[in-house]
């Protein structure tokens, strides 16, 4: 059983590793929100109605069916 526990033991600096990648990847996920930020406003200045812009880009990352449905509701309305 000590065997199995001595698998599970991390060094300092392996911590400290695993929380500089995580820290790192917090780091570029705000950036790449800001570049988002950014990016809605341009569109926004053109004429884009961010709103419809946020809405286009959460369709088209859904599934077909899910995709289908919607659609599919829509044209009753």
């Amino acid at each position: 059983m000590s065997e199995q526990k001595e698998m599970y033991t991390a060094t300092d600096s392996v911590y400290r590793e695993q929380m500089k990648k995580i820290l790192d990847i917090d780091r570029e996920i705000k950036e790449l929100n800001h570049d988002k930020r950014n990016i809605l406003a341009e569109a926004q200045k053109k004429g884009c109605n961010p709103k419809i812009l946020k809405q286009m880009v959460r369709i088209t990352k859904m599934r077909q069916s899910d995709q289908d449905a919607l659609q599919d509701a829509l044209d009753m309305a």
